[in-house]
């Protein structure tokens, strides 16, 4: 064949190489295409995250908050006692006379 290669070595490189063109347009196929795909990605995540951005806003808006707000003051109250308990038996366990 060309260049004084043996056959086979030309085969082979004409394998590697179309194998490699396969391997490209597999990954290309599964994530689009170079720099459009992902110029196609950008926008695509740039409209989900204003979906989401509107549908908070629309939630603040509504007044839906009060039950979390309520929810974490519960639970901010919880907290308090708990802190209160446990400071309570720390003391009670300092001010106890020492045992021997």
């Amino acid at each position: 064949m060309g260049f004084g290669l043996p056959g086979w070595v030309t085969g082979f490189v004409i394998a590697l190489a179309l194998i490699a063109i396969a391997k490209n347009l597999v990954r290309g196929a599964g994530m689009g295409i170079g720099r459009f795909s992902a110029r196609r990605n950008q926008e695509d995540l740039e409209d989900r995250l204003a979906e989401v951005e509107r549908a908070q806003q629309r939630q603040l808006e509504s007044g839906a908050t009060g039950d979390l707000e309520r929810r974490v003051a519960e639970l901010e109250d919880r907290l308090d006692f708990a802190e209160r308990q446990l400071a309570r038996q720390n003391e009670a366990e300092r001010l106890a006379p020492p045992r021997h």
